[in-house]
């Protein structure tokens, strides 16, 4: 779960589904335990190209219609390329002298 916060507190953004080894086709896999994450921005997040052709064609069907907008593929090496920016944010922030909220 990515969160953010407000007046009210903190509430989550964005919900991530990491796939290692069960596969996004599995009858109650990803996209599945994701569409029940409401009205979350939601990522599928698998090994690679043939996970994401699968998503691709899993977020086709017309099942999943109502959460196409809001549910996307990333690939670990997009997901770790992510992770890696927010720490150096972090880094960044502590050396510039800007303390965490």
């Amino acid at each position: 779960m990515w969160l953010a916060e407000d007046n009210d507190g903190v509430y989550p953004v964005y919900a991530f589904e990491v796939e290692p080894t069960t596969g996004v086709a599995q009858r109650d896999g990803p996209i599945g335990r994701t569409s029940r994450t409401g009205t979350l921005q939601a990522f599928v997040v698998a090994p690679g190209e043939d996970e994401r052709s699968l998503f691709d064609g899993l977020i086709k069907l017309n099942k999943f219609r109502k959460f196409r907008e809001r549910m996307r593929f990333r690939d670990y090496t997009e997901l770790d390329a992510l992770y890696n920016s927010a720490v150096k944010h972090e880094e960044n922030s502590e050396a510039f002298g800007v303390e965490p909220r």
